[in-house]
């Protein structure tokens, strides 16, 4: 098991789809910040 600082999280939220029509909806993404002492 490796010990984890956490993570990071981004939202973008849109109101159309891509034929331009209304369609609210959200974009999430997150990435962990897990480091490893000697790996890259």
């Amino acid at each position: 098991m490796v010990k984890t600082m956490g993570f990071f999280a981004a939202m973008f939220e849109h109101c159309t789809s891509r034929a331009n029509d209304m369609q609210l909806h959200i974009h999430l993404v997150i990435a962990n910040l897990t480091f490893v002492e000697g790996q890259k």
